[in-house]
């Protein structure tokens, strides 16, 4: 199965991204879920756009000429993700 999402980030690291792919880089002050690679994906009725929150987001977070990144994210039954419209899960959270 494959998922299109997309990241918001600057011009500066889209471009470290395109030419040397994703790092996690462990920081003190995580996100609010940790370490990762944050992306938006479209939600099963079409409400929001996932685009514009990624766009959203980096403004809101980042300095610099912001930019959004198509990431398309190849599952298997190994990948581990978090799904936040996941009943289960905002139970759990």
């Amino acid at each position: 199965m494959s998922l299109e999402t997309f990241h918001g980030t600057t011009r500066e690291i889209a471009t470290i991204i395109l030419n040397e792919g994703f790092k996690i880089i462990p920081k003190e002050v995580t996100n609010d879920l940790g370490n990762g690679i944050y992306t938006f994906c479209p939600d099963d009725y079409g409400c929001w756009n996932p685009k514009e929150n990624a766009k959203r987001y980096a403004k809101q977070y980042k300095r610099g000429k912001v930019i959004v990144l198509k990431v398309i994210i190849n599952t298997s039954s190994q990948t581990t993700y978090i799904d936040l419209d996941d009943p289960v899960f905002m139970r759990e959270w």
